[in-house]
């Protein structure tokens, strides 16, 4: 699969794109930012539909995109265009960073695309901190309100205790480790998410 045809990386690239655009134009419109956003999230959901997809491992063995994962993609992004659309109309009511506030929500669904075409642990991992990094920043948002700011510092506390109860970072390095010790003997596969 050719890299440029990846949906993930076309909303990684205009969520870049209209961030650079918006820091280095000043006086842009929150809602101009948003009906870009919305015209580019329909581009690549049309480009899920006219580009081919294969069912064949890339990226050695990291990533999958066969049938279901590319309908949880268009799922994300039907979804996504309904997120900016509601949002567009509400960003007046935020003090500052209103173009942000609309394009964080790519990032988010950047993760939750890869999130579906993931077939490794670390794969995994990725994704599930790119959404809940952009989660952090979108729970506590409006900087002036305490119950804002609160809420995101229990997100934060709350995420870092799951972390640390699970071990899920514990396990990530032992995995890490052991599949670059097979890898280095010569007798590893390259594994799944179970190796």
């Amino acid at each position: 699969m050719n890299l440029l045809l990846m949906p993930e990386l076309q909303l990684l690239i205009l969520a870049l794109g209209l961030l650079l655009y918006e820091a280095f134009v000043p006086g842009l419109a929150p809602r101009k930012v948003a009906y870009a956003a919305m015209l580019g999230v329909v581009a690549i959901l049309l480009g899920t539909w006219l580009a081919p997809y294969s069912s064949e491992v890339e990226w050695h063995g990291l990533y999958h995109a066969d049938a279901l994962a590319v309908f949880f993609k268009r799922f994300f992004l039907i979804t996504l265009f309904f997120v900016l659309w509601m949002s567009s109309d509400s960003v007046d009511l935020l003090p500052l960073g209103r173009a942000e506030f609309l394009i964080l929500p790519l990032f988010t669904t950047v993760g939750m695309m890869l999130l579906a075409s993931a077939i490794n642990f670390m794969t995994i991992f990725v994704a599930l901190e790119l959404i809940t990094i952009s989660f952090y920043v979108l729970v506590a948002y409006q900087r002036n309100k305490a119950g804002s700011l609160e809420a995101g510092t229990k997100y934060l506390i709350g995420r870092c205790a799951f972390d640390r109860i699970f071990g899920l970072r514990d396990r990530f390095s032992l995995w890490f480790r052991r599949q670059h010790l097979a890898v280095q003997s010569g007798s590893g596969s390259g594994g799944g998410a179970c190796a």
